[in-house]
């Protein structure tokens, strides 16, 4: 399929999704959004509780909105089984869609770094500017014992100044953190679709393999049509975040932490309701490279990266063995097709 053809029929199939099911989908990112600004409200009261209800309660429900927001668009979606969906991803063929535990750690990794990088900038600019600021570094290179260090901290801590630096840093960080987090969950959700299209359910750590060795073939295309989609939601997301985070620093909030969760909420607020838009794109774009997937699963047999099946239990076996079949049967049909356009 040409590009031009290729983008056509991906606007057509959305444009057709929204009209015809404009209030299941509004209905299902209702209850996504109550859900997550529970759990926002609780990350207010104590930041790192973030730390478990993203893992064990967002991600489930999320996960239950993409399932039923892909069965909405086969006219058979009820927006109140997001919750049977949350259910779902707790079992083996599900569990570890997103690789939650990468995605986290890369977020940390991004916290850390952005945390020492704009400390040393706000510094450099902001404290800088400040006499009173520049003043009490100054009398570090001074300190003659710990005592005096932390009168050096107690004079820190009531400067200004420092205290806007501090904030504004946790804020910039967990930000940038929080994107990070949001893209790893974005860009693995894609696989799920090959995951509902396989009746049979191979367990997620099988799917994982053949979406690393199937991505590559259209890499380009996905992250095209990504961005194309996640754009929108990206720019209201940073509406929201810098808007809700400097209300959080100049009125509601008693730090940065607690700014960058009221700039979550924010952000979640402006953009969550383009969610089905991204996700419909995902299906209609799986439907169009799926056959990158079917090709991996067929060579299963022969392939060294799947060398450990030695391992796999015989139901495990058993449902790869029908997926081939079903993969087998797929190609079967795509030649029909060909032969019907010759």
């Amino acid at each position: 399929m040409s590009e031009e053809k290729k983008e056509l029929n991906i606007n057509q199939q959305l444009r057709r999704n929204y009209k015809k099911f404009f209030v299941e989908k509004t209905s299902l990112v209702s209850l996504l959004t109550l859900l997550t600004t529970a759990c926002l409200i609780l990350a207010f009261i104590a930041p790192f509780s973030l730390i478990i209800t993203v893992p064990l309660v967002i991600i489930p429900t999320f996960f239950g909105f993409i399932i039923e927001n892909s069965t909405t668009n086969l006219g058979l979606g009820k927006p109140s089984r997001i919750f049977k969906g949350f259910a779902l991803y707790f079992k083996d063929t599900f569990m570890g869609s997103f690789k939650v535990i990468s995605g986290l750690l890369k977020a940390l990794l991004t916290y850390i770094i952005a945390t020492i990088v704009f400390s040393v900038i706000f510094h450099l600019t902001i404290g800088r500017a400040d006499p009173s600021y520049v003043e009490i570094f100054n009398k570090i290179d001074l300190v003659a014992n710990n005592a005096d260090l932390q009168k050096i901290f107690v004079e820190l801590q009531q400067n200004p100044t420092f205290m806007f630096t501090a904030n504004l840093t946790e804020v910039v960080s967990f930000g940038l953190s929080s994107y990070m987090f949001l893209h790893h969950v974005f860009t693995h959700s894609f696989k799920i679709n090959f995951s509902l299209s396989d009746k049979h359910l191979i367990p997620m750590y099988h799917v994982n393999v053949i979406h690393r060795f199937s991505f590559p073939k259209f890499r380009k295309e996905f992250y095209k049509e990504y961005y194309g989609s996640f754009w929108l939601i990206f720019s209201l997301f940073i509406i929201g975040y810098v808007g809700g985070s400097l209300l959080g620093l100049s009125v509601l909030a008693r730090n940065g932490l607690q700014s960058g969760v009221i700039g979550l909420f924010f952000g979640m607020i402006l953009s969550i309701f383009f969610l089905p838009y991204l996700f419909d794109t995902y299906q209609i774009l799986f439907s169009i490279e799926s056959a990158h997937y079917y090709e991996t699963l067929l060579n299963i047999d022969g392939s060294s990266y799947l060398n450990y099946k030695k391992y796999l239990s015989d139901k495990e076996k058993d449902a790869i063995k029908k997926s081939i079949e079903f993969a087998k049967e797929f190609f079967k049909e795509v030649k029909k097709e060909d032969k019907k356009k010759e």
